[in-house]
C-alpha cells in the first residue's frame, strides 16, 4: 500500500515538473484579453454616455494649433498704384505727351494693409522706393531727352504684387511741327487766322507770330492758357535755334581769348618768341628779295 502511494506521488511530481518545463519552453497559446479604455467623459457623438468617438474620414476639420503656430494669411489683395506726370512745358506729339525741359513723375500706392515698396522701370533703369502704411507717395524728376517707356507697380508686406502698368512720355525741345500742330488743334474758330499763323511758323517769322498771339488773346476762341502755351513753345524754339547757330557759327578756335596768368605764362612767352622769329625771318627774306646786287662790268677800251 505504501509502495503504491510512493509510486503515485512520484508520478505526480514528474507530471508537475514536465508541466513546468512545457510552460517555459512552449509559447503561450492563449493571449490575454485586450484592455478596453474607459469611455470619454463627454460620451460619443450619438448622445450616449459611454463608448468612443469614431475617427473622422471625410470633410474633417484640422485640429487647432496651440504651440508655435503660423497665423493664416488673410491679406490677398494686391496694392494699386496711380501715376501723375507734369512739367514746365507740355504738349502733344502724335498722341504722346511731351515735356520740356524736364518732367516729374509722382507715384501713389494704396493698399488695404501695408505698402512694402514701389518699383519704377524707366526705359530699363529700375528704381525702388520704400513704402509704409496704407498709402505711399514718391516723386522723381527726369531730365534725359528721349521717348520714355515707364513701367510701375507696387508690392505689399504680405507678398502681393500689383500687375505692372505702362506709361509712355517724351522729353524734347519743341519744334516748328509741334507749334503748327498745337495751333491747328487749338480752339481758334477762324480758319483764316489759323492759316496765317501756320504761314508764319513755316516761314520762321516767330516774332510776328508772337505779336499776333498777344493781339488775339481772348478773341476767336484763343484763351489765355493756349496763348501761354504757344508763347512758351516759341521761346523754347527760338532759344534752341540761337544756341545752335552760335555753336555752328562760332567755333572754339575763333572765339578763343588767351588768359594771361601764372599757369599759362610760359606757353604764352614761347608763342610770342616763335611769332617774333617767324616775323624776323619773313622780313629778312623780303629784304633780300627786293635788293638786287649791282654787278660790276669793266668797260672795254679800244
Amino acid at each position: 500500500m505504501n509502495r503504491r502511494r510512493k509510486i503515485a506521488g512520484g508520478i505526480l511530481v514528474t507530471a508537475g515538473v514536465l508541466a513546468i518545463i512545457i510552460g517555459l519552453v512552449l509559447p503561450p497559446m492563449i493571449q490575454p484579453a485586450a484592455t478596453i479604455p474607459p469611455p470619454s467623459p463627454g460620451g460619443n457623438s450619438h448622445g450616449g454616455s459611454g463608448g468612443t468617438t469614431p475617427p473622422c474620414t471625410t470633410s474633417c476639420t484640422p485640429p487647432t494649433c496651440t504651440m508655435n503656430c503660423t497665423p493664416p494669411q488673410t491679406d490677398t489683395q494686391a496694392p494699386t498704384t496711380t501715376i501723375k506726370i507734369n512739367g514746365p512745358l507740355a504738349w502733344n506729339r502724335t498722341g504722346v505727351g511731351y515735356y520740356y525741359p524736364n518732367f516729374t513723375i509722382t507715384l501713389t500706392a494704396t493698399d488695404d494693409e501695408n505698402i512694402s515698396r514701389i518699383i519704377l522701370n524707366d526705359t530699363g533703369t529700375i528704381t525702388t522706393f520704400a513704402g509704409t502704411g496704407n498709402t505711399t507717395t514718391v516723386t522723381t524728376t527726369i531730365t534725359t531727352a528721349e521717348l520714355h517707356t515707364i513701367w510701375y507697380y507696387s508690392n505689399d508686406t504680405a507678398g502681393n504684387k500689383e500687375t505692372p502698368q505702362l506709361a509712355t512720355v517724351g522729353l524734347a525741345v519743341p519744334d516748328a511741327s509741334d507749334l503748327e500742330s498745337t495751333i491747328n488743334n487749338s480752339r481758334i474758330d477762324n480758319a483764316g487766322i489759323k492759316n496765317a499763323m501756320d504761314a508764319k511758323v513755316r516761314s520762321g517769322a516767330l516774332n510776328a507770330l508772337s505779336n499776333q498771339l498777344n493781339a488775339l488773346d481772348g478773341k476767336h476762341g484763343l484763351d489765355q492758357a493756349t496763348v501761354d502755351l504757344l508763347q512758351a513753345m516759341i521761346t523754347a524754339i527760338t532759344s534752341n535755334q540761337n544756341a545752335t547757330s552760335q555753336t555752328a557759327g562760332n567755333p572754339a578756335f575763333l572765339s578763343f581769348t588767351p588768359r594771361i596768368s601764372l599757369n599759362n605764362k610760359f606757353p604764352l612767352i614761347v608763342s610770342i618768341l616763335i611769332l617774333i622769329m617767324s616775323l624776323s625771318s619773313l622780313s629778312a627774306n623780303t629784304a633780300s628779295t627786293r635788293q638786287q646786287p649791282t654787278l660790276y662790268k669793266p668797260q672795254s677800251t679800244r
